[in-house]
């Protein structure tokens, strides 16, 4: 039995975070966290509380945020965590659930949280028999009951709503009335694996809580940018603008790859000229002329040249100018004057030193026209100006909420597997806000 739970667990994670992923934290989420779902807030409030769910117990009609907290177990100020597994050890956890939660990470507060609050119909009301266990309990769909579970019942409504959340190619599937009933039969192992879950108590875990904190966020901020910012508020005007103002990364001139080997003259010309024909000479051999790694082999031996010896001689794509720069005009013309690729020049004698150049590859000028490129700059104000928006969306929260920051006490924190304490470099900025935040 454990085995096969094994099994089944896994198959209905990857269907959680991929094709129902949607339904679980969009249309479930959007249910159970708009205000008036006293139905919502309630069965969780009592599991809080330790006291049972009794469908006769309404939550406030406009819940205060330490009310909010409590209906979704979330800490609050003042408070401390409650619950029949507030103190549970992960020994303690049975292993199957433990597997389940490492597997379905993504999908945990869904699962605890989610999974018995249906999308409401247009008749609305609360069924009359849900007796959800420490979960939300769930306005009636509409249709016939296709299954009963605890008294609440799933609806041919309710499936129908989660069968046509699949992808068109899934949905062809439940043509035939065999994958219909085994999609039902996978709805009812979900729901009866979330009230167990909850009966256990995992909805007040602490990672269960991170993953609710998660959607919660994630639906707020996308909720936020959608009012806040459109993509018509990107202009012609201001996309021609990013263009100009960012013309170098949209053109670039002709650009030349060189090997290089240079010898210092130092105390003896005469010495570091014989080094250099030596070098050119091995450089130049007959079927070594395309062997890159023999020419870095001969870099190795020979060169002094400080600049280009760490990368095996080679300068990679440089323009004129910049190979004036990294070798002196001198050697930089000769390079640049190389026709053919793997071409060796002739030593070149400078004040400090004797080069000789190899011609490794040549890019020609390459354009890139705004009009290609209009959607690509687009996307790119659109990011910038949401991810600025997020930022100032965020600084009004912390004034809001009277963040106080004392990075002094970061001495304090210590990171496994080290011995010093984190720098406050290293810490990711965005550590526990949900994937594609802030929204683009």
């Amino acid at each position: 039995m454990q085995a096969q739970a094994s099994h089944w667990l896994q198959a209905q994670a990857s269907h959680c975070l991929q094709a129902q992923a949607s339904h679980c934290l969009q249309a479930q989420a959007s249910h159970c966290l708009q205000a008036p779902a006293s139905h919502c807030l309630q069965a969780q409030a009592s599991h809080c509380q330790q006291a049972p769910a009794s469908p006769s117990q309404q939550a406030p009609a406009n819940p205060s945020p330490s009310e909010t907290q409590k209906a979704f177990c979330l800490p609050h100020s003042g408070a401390k965590r409650r619950g029949p597994s507030a103190s549970r050890r992960p020994s303690e956890v049975p292993m199957l659930i433990q597997r389940s939660i490492a597997a379905v990470s993504g999908c945990v507060a869904s699962l605890a949280l989610l999974s018995a609050c249906p999308t409401p119909t247009s008749g609305g009301g609360t069924s009359a028999n849900a007796a959800a266990i420490g979960l939300p309990q769930a306005e009636q769909g509409s249709g016939s009951p296709v299954a009963h579970i605890a008294g609440y019942q799933l609806t041919s409504g309710e499936l129908q709503a989660r069968i046509n959340k699949q992808s068109a190619f899934t949905r062809a599937r439940f043509k035939d009335p065999k994958e219909k009933q085994k999609f039902l039969e996978n709805q009812v192992k979900f729901e009866v694996l979330a009230k167990e879950a909850a009966a256990k108590g995992y909805v007040s875990a602490p990672d269960v809580q991170d993953a609710i904190k998660k959607i919660i966020v994630q639906r707020l901020t996308r909720e936020e940018f959608d009012k806040r910012l459109k993509p018509g508020d990107v202009t012609e005007a201001d996309m021609k603008a990013y263009y100009e103002k960012n013309r170098d990364k949209y053109h670039k001139p002709e650009q030349v790859r060189l090997g290089v080997i240079g010898i210092d003259k130092g105390a003896d010309a005469d010495a570091a000229k014989a080094r250099i024909q030596e070098a050119r000479k091995e450089a130049s051999l007959e079927g070594k002329l395309k062997d890159r790694q023999h020419f870095k082999q001969v870099v190795g031996k020979y060169s002094t040249h400080a600049a280009t010896k760490k990368t095996g001689g080679d300068t990679r794509y440089q323009t004129q100018k910049d190979l004036e720069v990294l070798l002196g005009k001198q050697v930089a013309d000769v390079g640049w004057g190389l026709t053919e690729i793997n071409a060796v020049s002739d030593v070149i004698e400078t004040d400090k030193a004797f080069f000789i150049v190899k011609r490794l590859g040549f890019q020609k000028e390459r354009s890139r026209p705004f009009d290609k490129l209009r959607t690509h700059i687009k996307n790119t104000l659109n990011r910038e100006a949401r991810s600025a928006a997020f930022e100032a969306y965020v600084e009004e929260l912390k004034t809001k909420y009277k963040v106080e920051l004392f990075p002094e006490k970061l001495d304090e924190v210590r990171v496994l597997g080290t011995d010093k304490p984190t720098p406050m470099g290293n810490l990711p900025a965005t550590h526990g806000m949900p994937d594609g935040h802030p929204p683009h």
